[in-house]
């Protein structure tokens, strides 16, 4: 061979190998290369808690049946692809709590990765979701999962049976470093649920023909997120009829008629959730909105539906005064036993409520007002005082909103709850929950 030949040919060879360099670069981008020794590792699994965001490793706020039933979960790495699908090996007590939905946490088995960056995406019950069947199925290759999911089920729905249980799901990034290990996911439930019942303060039986409330959506994102669908024509809504066996609501009656918990989609309505009552009180069709317009995922919501013969009226005052200017007074009037008021920069603030009777002609008693703890620390220093023969309740609002909730998924909070009585003596007359949400005082 000449040496114009064994050039040619080196040359050949050597293109050859580099072009086969490339096709294996090429399949180092798509999946990654690892380095380092494979370490040992182990997923927590738990469930978060209803309007919490806090793991969940005993079943404290669930009912019968919200828990996990089945479960998968991916750890894929930073290309998309899946590293492994956790492995789980259930005792016969924990299958046992699965057939009912009733499982509250569970450790995988060892498995093994290398060092690098991961996402893991746990899911629980979701096998009735039609864009998730595939995805169940996957054990290998690039893991496509959905942005968003169809709920199937209506207000029929119950855990357990032919329609499942409660769908759940969860992700997390983490890292792996060069010691083994235990690694935590929360679940979270695509699901809220809502318990409505009644109560009547008032000097009469009322009787209940119907209610109902809506609208709740059919579309959900498959992981929290900070927006919400947007409605959709096939929304829907929960409800009861009982033309054939109306319910009566017995006069001063202090527990009132709970009706069952109904599960619901996060849903968000501009103008709040519509209840649309008859009743012997309202009479065909009466309908009012909650003050709450954004139902989020995993939250429990009890609404209670109080009839009345007295209304709120309420003025706001916060003492944050727009820059050259003084504190603004807002009055606000409450038809239901809900009302919602910003409050301008946080800090202190005086409420002065005042007690009104729905009919012309009734009086409405001298009262005193109480105030319950606030629902969380936005709220301090809540009280009652009484000037020049006055009510007012006073307290202070913090300057910006607060983060609550625990390390795996701390959230903002902007608004905190009360309950404000207005009794003669011991008798409660009637009842209203407050909300008192942070406003920017540069809005």
């Amino acid at each position: 061979m000449t040496g114009r030949n064994r050039y040619i040919c080196a040359l050949f060879l050597s293109l050859l190998f580099g072009l086969g360099s490339c096709t294996e670069e090429n399949l180092i981008d798509e999946g990654g290369t690892p380095s380092g020794e494979q370490v040992a590792l182990s997923l927590q699994i738990g469930v978060s808690e209803g309007n919490d965001v806090s793991l969940q490793t005993k079943a404290t706020n669930a009912e019968k049946g919200e828990l996990i039933s089945t479960l998968k979960a991916f750890i894929v790495n930073e290309y998309g692809y899946i590293e492994t699908v956790v492995p789980f090996t259930f005792a016969d007590a924990q299958k046992a709590e699965m057939a009912t939905g009733d499982l509250a946490s569970c450790l995988s088995d060892k498995f093994l990765l290398y060092p690098g960056t991961y996402t893991i995406y746990a899911f629980a019950n979701c096998e009735k979701l039609s864009e998730m069947e595939e995805v169940l199925k996957t054990t290998r290759g690039k893991l496509t999962l959905p942005d968003v999911v169809t709920w199937p089920y209506q207000a029929a729905f119950q855990p357990g049976g032919t329609e499942g249980f409660i769908p759940m799901s969860g992700e997390k990034s983490f890292t792996v470093g060069y010691e083994g290990g235990t690694v935590s996911v929360s679940l979270v439930r695509l699901l809220s649920k809502i318990q409505v019942s009644f109560r009547n303060t008032t000097a009469k039986d009322v009787t209940v023909d119907s209610w109902s409330l809506e609208e709740f959506n059919t579309k959900i994102n498959l992981f929290q997120q900070n927006s919400i669908q947007a409605m959709t024509s096939e929304a829907w809504s929960i409800g009861k009829s009982y033309t054939s066996s109306p319910i009566t609501i017995e006069a001063e009656e202090k527990s009132g008629v709970t009706e069952k918990w109904f599960y619901v989609t996060e849903s968000k309505m501009n103008d709040g959730f519509a209840i649309t009552l008859n009743s012997s009180k309202i009479g065909s069709e009466g309908k009012k909105y909650t003050s709450t317009k954004t139902l989020s995922r995993n939250h429990i919501w009890p609404i209670e539906i109080l009839f009345s013969d007295y209304y709120l009226v309420l003025s706001v005052q916060g003492e944050n005064p727009p820059i050259g200017g003084y504190p603004a007074v807002t009055t606000k009037e409450s038809l239901t036993n809900t009302l919602t008021c910003n409050i301008v920069g946080g800090g202190p603030f005086v409420l002065t409520p005042t007690l009104r009777a729905t009919a012309e002609e009734q009086t409405v008693p001298e009262v005193t007002w109480s105030v319950s703890a606030p629902s969380n620390k936005l709220i301090q220093e809540l009280s009652v005082v009484v000037v020049e023969g006055k009510s007012q309740i006073v307290g202070c609002m913090a300057g910006s909103p607060i983060v609550v909730g625990a390390e795996d998924g701390e959230k903002l909070v902007s608004d905190s709850n009360f309950t404000l009585t207005a009794k003669v003596g011991d008798k409660e007359l009637a009842s209203f929950t407050i909300t008192l949400k942070f406003e920017d005082i540069f809005n």
